[in-house]
């Protein structure tokens, strides 16, 4: 699943970013930013687990 959501947001992030200042919607996709910026800051603290 982290996989998943890292290629997610990395991939589609910017455009989610845009999405949120066209359409003044600036809670879309808030979590799945959440999760992305919780899995990266677990990623730092626990380099063994990144996959290469």
């Amino acid at each position: 699943m982290s996989a998943s959501v890292k290629t997610s947001w990395e991939k589609w992030g910017p455009a989610m970013i845009e999405y949120r200042k066209v359409f003044n919607m600036p809670r879309e996709y808030v979590e799945l930013e959440y999760i992305y910026n919780a899995l990266m800051k677990y990623y730092e603290e626990h380099p063994e687990l990144v996959a290469p």
